[in-house]
């Protein structure tokens, strides 16, 4: 029943528009029925209309106001919003502000991306995070292990529904909605895995840091610190639509799910950080966990990057979380509230250089070698290496966890080495 309502929702679509207009959708870009799947009966017929509705509505709506062109792709008219945008000068400040909100939510959409994480978590492993941790022993990995244990979770839990509910984008649905995106165009939409991680990304860095208090006088600016998590989920959640890649329900079922998720967290976390500081069994338990979430991932018969995407992400917390035990590297990371500004920044600068160099090769050496084993035992097809699953998400897994064990064990041995300490 579900599955039928997606798929004539999609092929009432026409999918034949310009590259201008929007990236080209796979022609295999359908739901499959995933047998025994009384979640997606349910929600499916409960959120398709919702979905379809946005589609047509708030999305175009959205984008006309931001400046973004619509409707045929043979159309070369701006969008009418009011008449008032027809006059010379009110176009001039239209246009500016077109232009201005474009870099916001391009930005936004950079801040929740895989791209930016990969930056972020290192960064903040290497330069930053001092002092936020309850234990001495392990106060400099603290706070930024349970940002990347915050974010895999949201991830998968995002990645895992698309997949499984399978429903489809706006711009897929509706002609009139331009995509200013291509790189996740084989993906489903429902629920906004941007939101989520931004949102639960925003909840546990104010969470902590208030909670932790850098200077230890009470004097945490705590509304400041919300009025910049607002204006970053804003800019982020509101960049989703304007890119043409989200429709309003993706986005509450991000904020609902970022929100149910946090909250659990933050009574599990606690018991999790034991676990990895204190069982002998966290250096292989997180491993098998895993790869037993990426086992009951659901697999699409066509190729979707989410698959290969979830296993990156669970490769990188594999690496961070199976090293907590053993990893102990005086001097990191460095104490920025006593050092000079200008210390801080060319000796952190150094290190992010030195960083991504290490984690690039780790990354090239592993990949090609995990590739080229799983081709000889597996055999070459027709199809190319990333796209086959028995090949892409082995590959991409243990590429990750190799990446995430040298970001937090073989870079800081290697600042220890060369001088780059504190």
């Amino acid at each position: 029943m579900s599955s039928s309502m997606v798929n004539e929702a999609v092929d009432t679509a026409d999918l034949s528009l310009s590259t201008e207009t929007k990236p080209v959708v796979p022609d295999d870009f359908q739901t499959e029925e995933v047998e025994g799947s009384f979640l997606k009966s349910m929600l499916v017929p409960l959120l398709m209309p919702h979905i379809r509705h946005s589609s047509f509505t708030n999305v175009p709506w959205f984008q006309a106001v931001c400046g973004e062109k619509q409707g045929e792709p043979e159309s070369t008219e701006p969008p009418l919003v009011t008449e008032a945008w027809h006059d010379p000068e009110v176009g001039i400040l239209f246009r500016s502000i077109n232009f201005v909100l474009s870099v916001l939510f391009h930005m936004g959409a950079f801040i929740g991306s895989e791209a930016f994480y990969i930056t972020m978590f290192p960064y903040v492993f290497w330069n930053i995070d001092t002092g936020l941790g309850s234990s001495q022993a392990f106060s400099s990995l603290l706070h930024g292990r349970r940002i990347i244990t915050m974010w895999g979770l949201s991830m998968y839990l995002g990645q895992y529904l698309k997949d499984h509910l399978q429903l489809p984008r706006p711009y897929v649905l509706n002609k009139a909605v331009r995509s200013l995106e291509s790189q996740w165009v084989a993906e489903y939409g429902f629920p906004s895995t941007h939101t989520i991680a931004v949102v639960g990304q925003a909840c546990i860095v104010v969470y902590h840091t208030h909670r932790m208090d850098y200077e230890g006088k009470g004097d945490y600016p705590l509304l400041f610190a919300l009025a910049v998590a607002t204006f970053v989920v804003v800019c982020t959640t509101a960049g989703r639509v304007y890119l043409g890649v989200h429709s309003i329900p993706d986005l509450i079922g991000g904020f609902v799910i970022a929100g149910v998720l946090f909250s659990v967290f933050l009574g599990l976390e606690n018991t999790f950080e034991r676990f990895l500081l204190t069982n002998p069994a966290s250096r292989w338990a997180p491993t098998v966990m895993c790869i037993i979430f990426l086992l009951a991932y659901p697999r699409l018969k066509h190729w979707s990057p989410a698959y290969g995407d979830t296993a990156v992400i669970l490769g990188a917390c594999n690496g961070v979380w199976v090293t907590q035990m053993d990893f102990v590297v005086p001097g990191l990371p460095l104490d920025w509230r006593s050092m000079p500004a200008l210390t801080w920044f060319i000796l952190s600068t150094t290190r992010l250089v030195v960083g991504f160099l290490t984690l690039a090769l780790v990354r090239l050496v592993v990949k090609t070698t995990m590739r080229t084993l799983l081709l000889r035992l597996l055999g070459k097809t027709d199809k190319k290496p990333e796209h086959r699953y028995e090949i892409d998400v082995p590959t991409k897994f243990v590429c990750y966890s190799c990446v995430g064990l040298a970001a937090v064990i073989l870079v800081p041995k290697i600042f220890e080495l060369i001088g780059l300490h504190a």
